[in-house]
């Protein structure tokens, strides 16, 4: 990833001085991000993307996870289709309601 954010930043034709002006930071800060001696953090990653007018997922390793609903977890928006209800002594049990259409 770090190797990344470098050459990203060579193809676009910024300097590390311009980067870290657009980013209100300084220089080393753009730096030591690109050498590994400064973690990133999400947000940053984001705006050193946002700069580069990149899509945050060119920054990314490549990766070979798959969404979470690809592996059988729910999906979002079908989390509670029937609501679940405690039942005496502390265990859960699904309501027999009817479905909503």
């Amino acid at each position: 990833m770090l190797e990344r954010l470098r050459r990203i930043r060579l193809t676009t034709g910024l300097t590390q001085a311009e980067v870290a002006r657009a980013l209100g930071t300084t220089q080393a800060y753009v730096s030591k991000s690109e050498s590994g001696e400064r973690r990133i953090d999400a947000v940053e990653l984001y705006d050193f993307a946002r700069v580069y007018g990149a899509p945050l997922e060119t920054l990314l390793p490549d990766s070979k996870l798959r969404p979470l609903w690809g592996a059988g977890a729910a999906r979002p928006g079908r989390v509670a289709e029937r609501p679940v209800r405690p039942e005496p002594g502390g265990r859960s049990k699904r309501s027999r309601r009817s479905k909503p259409k």
